[in-house]
């Protein structure tokens, strides 16, 4: 077995039997490229792990054998200046059962690692969360294949970590440290997409470091009385994002 699936049977084996139906269908090579070494320069020091757990961020949980290390970040799997698209969301919700992650990886890999899952739920969509990023996708970038729009789309959160309780709220300390230390820098490498938040918390924590500009839609996870709505507004901020390409 070579490649990323070679990459993720050798590191994991047995102890994480989501690894290999993580792996996107398209990923072949170097674990090294599923994220840009520029990207890769300012998450680097969030695998550390980041010196903000324990401290600004005291409700952040580093627990790599229970899943929680910083996720959900995938996407610019070429080069940065096609990319057009960034959809910023909020935090990782609680991990998945077979989550799981080595205990002692260097942070290089655990970026890898991060980013081969997010891509592989999101080519399956393995959850209604990617199922629903899907759709975002495919109402911005349509016709284009799954690879295609990655190469072309940054995807992140606000926060990294999980919040304690799934879609709780965390304190404006740990969110202001997150978001000036890893998201601000990221946004700066793509100065010719449209970023969009997805939901209230990713809005106000653009706004909160300063991000203008920026278009906003409903969250990728709304509640089942609300999808109807949030996909009106995923399909208008989409026609937006593609109006502004035309011009």
């Amino acid at each position: 077995m070579t490649g990323l699936a070679g990459v993720l049977s050798k590191r994991y084996g047995s102890r994480y039997p989501g690894a290999k139906s993580a792996l996107p269908q398209h990923a072949t090579g170097d674990c090294r490229m599923t994220v840009n070494n520029r990207l890769r320069a300012i998450l680097r020091q969030a695998y550390q792990p980041c010196s903000g757990i324990g401290s600004s961020c005291a409700d952040a949980r580093w627990d790599p054998t229970a899943g929680h290390v910083p996720r959900g970040q995938c996407g610019a799997t070429t080069e940065l200046d096609i990319v057009r698209l960034v959809l910023v969301c909020a935090e990782p919700s609680t991990p998945r059962r077979d989550e799981e992650y080595a205990q002692a990886c260097s942070a290089d890999e655990y970026i890898s690692d991060a980013a081969i899952v997010s891509l592989g739920l999101l080519e399956r969509k393995g959850t209604p969360f990617h199922e629903n990023l899907r759709q975002i996708l495919d109402l911005c970038w349509r016709d284009l294949p799954f690879s295609v729009q990655m190469e072309r789309t940054w995807i992140t959160n606000s926060v990294l970590c999980s919040a304690q309780t799934a879609g709780g709220r965390l304190p404006a300390s740990m969110e202001t440290r997150c978001a000036t230390t890893y998201l601000w820098p990221a946004l700066r490498l793509f100065p010719n997409a449209t970023i969009i938040a997805l939901g209230a918390k990713a809005r106000d924590r653009l706004r909160r470091i300063g991000v203008t500009g920026f278009l906003e839609a409903r969250s990728a996870s709304p509640r089942s009385n609300q999808l109807n709505a949030a996909q009106e507004s995923w399909k208008a901020v989409a026609d937006e994002f593609r109006s502004r390409r035309a011009i």
